[in-house]
């Protein structure tokens, strides 16, 4: 009989893991209204900011399909220059820093995680910015619409020319993205392996 436990314990949590690998779920950002900001930082680069702010939280929401009805960036202890990009390198500002006292959670409506920006595209009508985060172990990005600029006179809009223009600042509102997530079925036999394998070494260590 034990042996029996054990063989269905390793084979629900071996289940577990290969599901996890292969099969995920994704959760689809959609539009939101909130400005993403990208602003000149006076040495060549990017400051971007999400959302809108409220003294030192800023954060950026809209609806989302999928595995959740909304998703949310917050960033906490906000200012100018909290999430930088360097200059531009083959097409992409990277990487993007965040500064000192600063942290950024994402909740997709499963409670709030942390979240590492990678980099931000340019030379594009839509931007993109590429985020890690545990749901989403490799680079994923959400999209920006067309973005508008001011402080540019008569040269083009776009994020090379607000990264060499002093002053310049380019606007843009989320238009898609998306993350990955394990699916609740794989986590739910992640859990049975688990519990499997604790009835077994309870019932070794205190005969029960």
């Amino acid at each position: 009989m034990r042996k029996l436990i054990v063989v269905l314990a390793v084979l629900a949590l071996e289940i577990t893991f290969g599901s996890i690998g292969t099969s995920a779920q994704q959760i689809f950002l959609q539009s939101s209204t909130q400005d993403i900001t990208f602003s000149n930082d006076g040495s060549g680069g990017l400051d971007i900011q999400l959302g809108t702010c409220a003294g030192t939280v800023c954060t950026l929401s809209g609806a989302a399909s999928g595995a959740a009805s909304s998703y949310a960036f917050t960033t906490t202890g906000w200012a100018p220059g909290s999430i930088d990009a360097g200059p531009p390198t083959a097409g992409v500002f990277k990487p993007v820093s965040l500064g000192a006292g600063t942290s950024v959670s994402v909740n997709f409506g499963f409670g709030p995680e942390s979240v590492t920006f990678v980099d931000a595209a340019n030379g594009s009508t839509k931007p993109h910015i590429d985020f890690t985060t545990p749901l989403a172990p490799t680079a994923d990005d959400f999209t920006a619409n067309a973005f508008s600029c001011t402080g540019l006179g008569s040269k083009t809009c776009s994020l090379e020319n607000v990264a060499s223009t002093p002053g310049a600042t380019a606007f843009a509102t989320v238009s898609s993205g998306e993350v990955f997530t394990p699916e609740p079925s794989s986590l739910l036999l992640l859990g049975s392996g688990l519990l499997t394998i604790g009835g077994l070494l309870r019932r070794r260590l205190f005969g029960v």
